[in-house]
């Protein structure tokens, strides 16, 4: 029967059965369509990954709705134990909701990433008969001990792998979202400051002070269209120095002109005669500090 209709009282039959009955893929197909599949926006950190201890991470309390109206609710923070960080190779794990249509289940998965020298994440399955929903991606490096929030990636506002429901909600909450970004940038931040000030220290009492020289030559067109351009600067070496152009004063993008050892080739030609033309040599000279 190729039309169905949703949903009537039933009425008995003379033989007892009813004229109407319903299971419950009507129900999830009535609910298809009117609600965006992806995770609850309220609270913040629905179904969140995050550090726990170790190897260990919690998937936040929260709620999904699955492709055709399957839902899975979590109500407390569930803690999840990873495998060991490899000895010489990394990888990357994907924590997923997995909707199993087949044996009627909806549980929270850790796919394990394959070992590599740069890995990456294990896809995300959809079919007729599972549909996954990927919450974050974990980096392992090799011979980690701890995961913190640094290596856990939110894809849970990633629509191609996850989303959040849509058409129930006027706004979506992302300030715990927010905090987690600032924390691994914080971490990164820190790093990268940490490792800077280190390399200076080591190279500080070596550094030379570079001294910058202008050269500059002024022409004006003779001719209509002119787009090549003598630079007749004889300082000007090809290999290390920078130049720059302007036109009657303004300044040009560097993909406005090409230019080789002794000419500027404009892009658009002069029409005017008598246009001026600025070639300026940006010569880089170094004297010990």
């Amino acid at each position: 029967m190729a039309i169905k209709n949703y949903f009537f009282n039933a009425r008995k039959n003379e033989d007892g059965t009813f004229d109407r009955t319903y299971n419950a893929e009507d129900l999830t197909n009535y609910l298809d369509g009117l609600v965006g599949y992806g995770i609850f926006p309220y609270p913040s950190d629905c179904l969140q990954v995050q550090q726990n201890s170790g190897m260990n991470i919690i998937v936040k309390a929260g709620a999904i709705w699955c492709k055709g109206g399957y839902k899975l609710l979590n109500t407390s923070d569930l803690i999840i134990t990873l495998d060991d960080a490899d000895v010489s190779l990394s990888r990357v794990d994907r924590i997923v909701i997995k909707c199993d249509l087949i044996n009627r289940s909806i549980d929270v998965v850790v796919k394990k990433g394959e070992l590599a020298s740069n890995p990456v994440a294990p896809n995300v399955l959809r079919n007729d008969a599972i549909q996954e929903y990927s919450l974050a991606l974990i980096t392992i490096n090799k011979q980690v001990s701890t995961i913190t929030n640094a290596y856990i990636t939110d894809t849970r506002l990633d629509s191609s792998v996850c989303g959040v429901v849509q058409g129930l909600f006027q706004q979506v909450d992302t300030s715990t979202l927010y905090l987690q970004w600032q924390s691994a940038y914080n971490q990164q931040y820190d790093k990268f400051v940490n490792d800077f000030n280190e390399w200076f220290s080591s190279i500080k009492d070596n550094l030379t002070v570079p001294k910058l020289t202008r050269l500059s030559n002024s022409y004006l067109t003779q001719d209509e269209n002119e787009k090549v351009i003598d630079i007749s600067i004889d300082e000007f070496v090809l290999e290390t120095d920078l130049i720059e152009v302007f036109v009657n004063g303004f300044r040009l993008n560097q993909n406005e002109f090409t230019y080789t050892q002794s000419q500027i080739t404009l892009v658009n030609a002069l029409s005017v005669i008598g246009t001026q033309v600025d070639v300026v040599v940006i010569k880089s000279t170094v004297e010990n500090k």
